[in-house]
């Protein structure tokens, strides 16, 4: 059959001679005249028996190269077989072949509950049932069975597996060399493997092979290409020479396929290193996305974790400041609050004890005052009955001037010169008078301011400020003083010119009696001191006191400061009237010395009034006015 493919193929093959069954096949199947179909046609007649069915076959068949009968029996014959020849006995042939089956008991036996009783007897075919009389022996459905097969085979590939006897005495491990060569030869085994070496056992269409070979040559593959030219394609890529290309088959030599198929094997481990490759990459590719975005969300939750942490920790740092904050806050508060109690307890006490100094100094100042004004008032009191008792003389010379003045005229050449030596006596005697005055009062006024600046720098030692108001009415004060210093110089200039020897006794003698009051009014002051130092040390304990005390007092400043504003402008009406009046005095010329005498006091008496300010020039004003109607 190979070499027929061969030819019909039209490849370059020399013809191998093999032995051929054919004959033999025929001698047993082949109809009318087959060893079978003469034993089938004995088997059919009842009286036929093993001795006819030799005869009839050696009759019909004594021709046949394959079939001898045997010299000492006419039942026996011999089959030339490839293997050798065969000698069968015709005795039992009928009976064995003979296979007389009832439809009834085949159907009763496969319809049996047991297994394998159902399968030993299946279902008879329909022709069977239907022509129950017709003739059926073991060699035909043995024929029939060898038909079927030949048809499977001749419709599918075969593969043939060779069973081969390795000892005749069935025992393992033993092998006997000259039972399987003979095996082997009778079942040609040796030609036919010959005839495989010198042929080409393997053969595939061009399709077939271009279908599983065309990998090996990929660049032709794509586009429109005759499935001969692939294949002499991939063989000449390949370099095998071991082949023939037919019609429609391409035939190969024993081992080419097996290169190819390494070749073929090669690629496709290649291609699939690459497909796992890139499977392997895709893979890990994806598990690493995987992988990745698995990261990045525990990166993320990692992250969001830490970030809650921190941002619970500020939160808490946050909030911890605030607390410390509002702590601090609340501590500093309290510490202010007591602080602000403290200061202003001990504001309350300085002001307390200024307020008592200031208290104390006012009151010591208004004792002066009075004394002051006691003293004046005295003084002025003397200095009136003076001055009244001048006046009465000046009257009584001014009537006696008048009712003499005729006379003064008869003796105006002797009398001008002794009534101006008296007239000039007597204004000596006043300026002296009045220059002593003025110089005790100016020594009283050093010595008491002596004795308060030395209590004013002990007791500045305590306490170092002094309120607002009171050092304004100072300041104020201060420059009435100067005011006051710079009259007193200007009228020392111009008593200096006046007195020079008479007023030495006088003012030693006022100026003891001066200093005696001075040296009283001293010790009254220091014993007043201790009073207050000792009201001091009872007030500190009565600080709310003291505060009510000290508006008091603030509003006696203010009080005081708007009467020395009034006492200003009453100074300056005053200065305004005495300006008036000194022109009223210096326009009437018989007048001048009333004139000098107010004048006078007002320079004597105006320092007092500055510093002390007290409205008391009034009496001055008075005499001042009294002389002036008097004269």
């Amino acid at each position: 059959m190979e070499q027929e493919e061969y030819k019909s193929e039209k490849i370059n093959w020399s013809y191998i001679e093999f032995i051929d069954n054919q004959d033999m096949l025929d001698l047993i199947e082949k109809k009318p005249i087959g060893i079978i179909a003469l034993l089938d046609e004995a088997c059919m007649f009842p009286k036929s028996t093993h001795a006819t069915f030799a005869s009839k076959m050696f009759r019909n068949l004594s021709s046949h190269p394959r079939l001898e009968k045997t010299k000492f029996s006419e039942t026996d014959f011999t089959i030339s077989h490839y293997a050798g020849k065969v000698t069968y006995q015709t005795d039992s042939f009928l009976e064995k072949n003979r296979d007389y089956i009832v439809a009834e008991h085949c159907n009763l036996l496969s319809s049996s509950r047991c297994s394998l009783v159902s399968g030993l007897f299946s279902s008879l075919p329909e022709e069977s049932l239907r022509s129950s009389y017709k003739f059926s022996s073991v060699a035909s459905r043995f024929k029939q069975q060898l038909q079927a097969l030949m048809e499977t085979l001749s419709s599918t590939e075969p593969h043939y597996v060779r069973c081969v006897k390795p000892n005749s005495v069935n025992r393992p491990q033993l092998f006997e060399n000259q039972s399987v060569l003979h095996q082997l030869r009778c079942g040609g085994v040796l030609e036919a493997v010959r005839i495989s070496l010198a042929g080409y056992p393997t053969r595939r269409t061009y399709a077939e092979f271009v279908d599983r070979f065309g990998v090996l040559v990929p660049e032709l593959m794509f586009g429109s290409h005759d499935e001969r030219a692939l294949t002499e394609a991939v063989l000449e890529k390949m370099k095998l020479g071991n082949f023939q290309l037919g019609r429609n088959k391409v035939f190969l030599r024993a081992g080419q396929i097996a290169i190819l198929d390494v070749r073929r094997a090669e690629v496709l481990d290649n291609a699939a290193r690459r497909i796992q490759s890139c499977f392997r990459t895709f893979a890990a590719r994806k598990e690493f996305v995987k992988t990745k975005k698995a990261s990045i969300s525990i990166q993320a939750y990692c992250r969001g974790c830490f970030a809650r942490k921190i941002y619970k920790i500020r939160r808490e740092t946050a909030a911890a400041i605030i607390l410390q904050k509002y702590a601090r806050r609340l501590l500093l508060q309290r510490n202010y609050h007591e602080a602000c109690s403290a200061a202003l307890l001990i504001q309350s006490c300085i002001r307390g004890f200024i307020a008592r100094r200031y208290f104390s100094a006012i009151r010591e100042q208004k004792a002066a005052l009075v004394i002051q004004s006691f003293w004046r008032k005295r003084k002025v009191a003397m200095l009136f009955q003076h001055y009244k008792q001048a006046t009465i003389a000046i009257q009584c010379a001014w009537r006696q001037k008048l009712a003499r003045r005729e006379l003064r005229k008869l003796r105006m050449t002797a009398n001008e010169a002794g009534a101006l030596r008296e007239a000039k006596n007597k204004l000596e005697k006043k300026l002296d008078d009045l220059t002593l005055r003025l110089t005790l009062e100016r020594r009283m006024r050093a010595a008491g301011e002596e004795t308060k600046l030395v209590e004013i720098s002990k007791r500045d030692k305590i306490i170092e400020t002094l309120s607002a108001e009171c050092a304004a009415a100072k300041l104020s004060a201060r420059s009435e003083h100067d005011k006051n210093l710079i009259l007193q110089r200007q009228l020392d200039d111009s008593l200096r010119e006046i007195s020079m020897l008479r007023s030495n006794k006088i003012l030693k003698a006022e100026e003891e009696n001066e200093n005696s009051n001075l040296k009283n009014i001293v010790e009254s002051l220091s014993e007043k001191n201790s009073l207050l130092e000792n009201e001091l040390s009872t007030a500190r304990k009565n600080s709310d006191d003291t505060m009510e005390k000290l508006k008091d007092v603030e509003g006696k400043c203010t009080r005081l400061q708007q009467n020395l504003d009034k006492l200003q402008e009453k100074l300056t009406n005053l200065e305004n009237e005495n300006h008036v009046l000194r022109q009223k005095a210096f326009s009437i010329t018989p007048k001048p010395l009333p004139e000098v005498l107010s004048f006078m006091l007002t320079l004597i008496f105006m320092p007092c009034i500055c510093h002390t300010a007290i409205l008391v020039p009034a009496p001055l004003f008075f005499l001042s006015d009294i002389c002036n109607e008097i004269f």
